[in-house]
């Protein structure tokens, strides 16, 4: 069974106030894991990094080893964790996982392939199929909009914490679909069709005004 969405209180980092400043995220998307490879939709299942996904995280890291990150946040499913680890070995911050950052949670659909769910719950695919965003997925699964909801309370929440800290460079480490609905959020406009693994999107905070710097950049794979 998939574990419910609960949201341990944590403290705020101790932090000296410098006045409002800019505060910059660097959403990175996990490498390929075994549910990419097997096109399932994983939800929380304990899905490792393929060798392929080892290879980007270690790339990722290198490519953020430049960017001295105060504090990196991460969902605590398998693949952001071995992700996350990854990028752990060239910074020198705190590491905290937040639930905010887990996967859209699939419910009955947990481990299967579209397929799969076109053929079992013909009704529910359809519904994706017509609208993304408000389609449920059923046996206490969620839709896009509660997907956006947690992940956008995620960002405010952090932002809040971080205001009085000059220059915050902050690291995250979630799912594509996290990073799909906070970038529609601030630009607007469709979900796209994927995030691709290990990919970096810059969003920043500026004086309560959200904006993307970059978005799915996968340069520092190639």
């Amino acid at each position: 069974m998939e574990r419910a969405l609960t949201q341990p209180k944590n403290e705020p980092p101790e932090l000296e106030g410098f006045g409002i400043s800019m505060i910059t995220f660097y959403l990175v998307r996990h490498g390929e894991s075994e549910g990419n490879v097997l096109g399932v939709h994983p939800g929380d299942l304990p899905f490792h990094l393929t060798d392929l996904g080892k290879a980007q995280a270690e790339k990722t890291a290198k490519a953020l080893s430049g960017i001295a990150l105060d504090w990196v946040y991460a969902s605590d499913h398998v693949r952001t964790q071995e992700t996350a680890d990854f990028i752990m070995r060239y910074q020198h911050c705190p590491l905290e996982y937040d639930r905010r950052l887990w996967d859209l949670i699939q419910g009955e659909l947990r481990g299967l392939t579209k397929a799969q769910v076109r053929e079992r719950f013909p009704e529910v695919a359809k519904a994706m199929e017509e609208d993304i965003y408000t389609a449920t997925r059923p046996g206490g699964g969620e839709s896009f909009n509660d997907l956006l909801a947690r992940a956008w309370d995620f960002m405010e929440d952090i932002a809040s914490r971080w205001k009085d800290r000059e220059d915050a460079r902050i690291g995250v480490v979630t799912h594509g679909g996290v990073i799909n609905v906070i970038v529609r959020k601030i630009q607007g406009g469709p979900v796209l069709p994927i995030v691709r693994n290990c990919s970096i999107s810059v969003v920043t905070w500026d004086k309560g005004k959200w904006a993307v710097l970059k978005n799915d950049d996968v340069s520092h794979l190639c």
